[in-house]
């Protein structure tokens, strides 16, 4: 594991009830590690699912995800864990969708989260 394949680093307003995402793509057996920090806003999930498992989650169903690599329900922490070969999404939720939900308080809380995350392989 001593090639970084991908490598990203911003602050991003993720509105209420939406998220944000990258596209991971692994050759074979890889090693993620992020952390992030909500500077402002309520709680979020981060979530790495697998390409084929992203509709589901994309359309309010059940979905499947990588759980020694996610995160959920927290305003920041470090997590880092290794991947199959395959394609992913690294998921950061603003929704109701898993653990955490935006309060139901009739405004718009957006969530100010400041991250970074290197793939390598």
């Amino acid at each position: 594991m001593s090639q970084v394949l991908q490598t990203e680093s911003d602050t991003r307003n993720i509105e209420e009830d939406h998220w944000w995402y990258y596209e991971l793509e692994l050759e074979e057996e890889g090693a993620l590690a992020y952390e992030f920090l909500v500077r402002e806003g309520p709680a979020i999930d981060v979530y790495v699912i697998e390409e084929a498992e992203y509709s589901e989650f994309d359309e309010g169903n059940r979905f499947l995800y990588k759980t020694a690599v996610s995160t959920t329900d927290s305003t920041g922490t470090e997590a880092s864990g290794y991947l199959e070969a395959g394609s992913y999404r690294l998921v950061f939720d603003n929704s109701n969708m898993g653990e955490a939900s935006p309060p139901t308080n009739a405004i718009n809380d957006v969530a100010e989260v400041e991250f970074q995350f290197t793939l390598a392989q």
